[in-house]
């Protein structure tokens, strides 16, 4: 499974390109600082995966997610829920807490799940 590239997020600026991709820059740096005793490092070897219910993949809300998840580039996998379908989409992504918290925020902590 793949994640989303900027050109797909329709709608985006190339502001908001530039600010996706300036804080992409940002959250590589300071995993290098982290090296092995980082907290996604240690997540990524347990192998869990990151469980998100939406309520539709239609939604506004849903824009903004991928657009979170654009941030979060890595290996391990997120798999969304979309309450309307009941379908199951894919994507791989770095497991860290900023990204459940800001998830947790938006969706509610019930609907963040981490496994």
């Amino acid at each position: 499974m793949r994640g989303w590239t900027l050109e797909e997020l329709s709608g985006t600026s190339p502001a908001q390109r530039g600010f996706l991709e300036g804080a992409r820059a940002l959250y590589y740096e300071e995993q290098m600082e982290l090296g092995e005793a980082g907290t996604a490092v240690k997540e990524r070897e347990s192998g869990q995966k990151l469980y998100v219910k939406v309520p539709t993949a239609q939604s506004p809300q849903f824009e903004k997610i991928k657009k979170i998840f654009l941030m979060f580039p890595g290996e391990q996998q997120a798999v969304f829920y979309f309450s309307d379908t009941r379908k199951r989409m894919g994507t791989p992504c770095v497991i860290h807490p900023a990204l459940i918290r800001e998830l947790g925020e938006m969706l509610g902590g019930e609907n963040v799940v981490l496994k």
